[in-house]
């Protein structure tokens, strides 16, 4: 199974990145994530994938809802810093995909 993921990880990636051209920032370093500033994007995301992967007759494995309060923002025990997950956010995402999977 490892095997297939890293294969399938590997074709989409390559898809990806080889339709965009990838260009240096000048800038400096990105700002920071800042809590409950993207909510209502990921939101969005979601909903994009989550209608894609129906569309597409593909199961859409849902994270977000479980690792968040009602109105969408990320439940500070689960991430370090609203986006990356802490170790417990990986136990929940850990048994989210085992239930998806069994």
């Amino acid at each position: 199974m490892s095997t297939l993921l890293e294969t399938l990880h590997g074709r989409l990636s390559y898809r990806l990145l080889s339709r965009r051209r990838l260009r240096a920032s000048r800038q400096g370093q990105a700002p920071a994530f800042r809590r409950g500033v993207y909510d209502q994007r990921i939101l969005d995301l979601n909903a994009w994938l989550r209608d894609l992967a129906e569309a597409r007759g593909l199961r859409y494995v849902d994270f977000h809802s479980a690792m968040s309060d009602e109105q969408g923002r990320a439940i500070d025990a689960y991430f370090q810093d609203g986006l990356h997950p802490t170790a417990t956010g990986y136990r929940i995402m850990a048994g989210i995909l085992l239930q998806a999977l069994s």
